[in-house]
């Protein structure tokens, strides 16, 4: 707790945050300041406590995605275009 502007601690936090520990990793836009992994790989702490009844999703897929970008938010989204700048540290993308 209050960490949040952390460097060391950033990068697995929120998405699309620089990794390492870049000064520039702190100017990420506000609409993805508080996006964390969780909003795509599913609830982390959970997981660690009870890994069978609440898995990770190691690759989430389009249909993850179009629950935030939806045509109100991110006209024009294309999943596979914008696959590449994900920027997530696990690479698992």
């Amino acid at each position: 707790k209050g960490q949040g502007r952390n460097l060391d601690c950033i990068p697995c936090h929120v998405t699309s945050v620089l990794t390492g520990n870049e000064p520039e990793a702190l100017s990420l836009a506000a609409d993805l300041q508080q996006v964390g992994c969780e909003a795509c790989h599913g609830p982390g702490k959970q997981h660690i406590i009870d890994p069978a009844k609440w898995p990770l999703t190691r690759n989430p897929g389009e249909e993850i995605c179009r629950r935030c970008h939806r045509p109100e938010h991110d006209d024009g989204f294309e999943f596979k275009s914008k696959l590449d700048r994900l920027g997530c540290p696990a690479g698992l993308h």
